[in-house]
């Protein structure tokens, strides 16, 4: 005989019936000033950080400078390469977050008038 199990079920066999209830989890109802005030703090936490991450980069060119010079006329060098680098990162500065910024605590300002509006009346 085969230990194999028989493919045809048995005549005694009743099939189980398997239900299963799926409950959604509970979410908060969408709050767009909520969501406007998230968007907005992220938007500045990524200008605060790009912002602070060229300001970084600016003193760790200085540095670099200051510790890889052995000589003034090398650090002369240096010092020319850097100056030339200065323009670019002063037209990025101005271009980018200057306009940017002002938009930031536009919005910020405009939404925070118009709480401060709503809530005294």
């Amino acid at each position: 005989m085969s230990d194999l199990p028989s493919e045809a079920p048995s005549a005694g066999d009743e099939r189980a019936s398997i239900s299963v209830e799926v409950t959604p989890p509970e979410t908060d109802r969408f709050d767009e000033a909520k969501e406007k005030a998230t968007g907005a703090r992220e938007v500045a936490r990524v200008l605060v950080f790009t912002f602070a991450g060229t300001l970084a980069a600016t003193f760790l060119t200085i540095a670099l400078i200051y510790v890889l010079s052995a000589s003034p006329a090398q650090a002369r060098d240096f010092v020319a390469a850097f100056t030339g680098m200065v323009p670019v990162m002063e037209n990025f500065v101005t271009k980018i977050f200057g306009p940017l910024l002002a938009f930031v605590l536009g919005y910020y300002f405009g939404e925070k008038g118009k709480t401060t509006s709503t809530t005294q009346t």
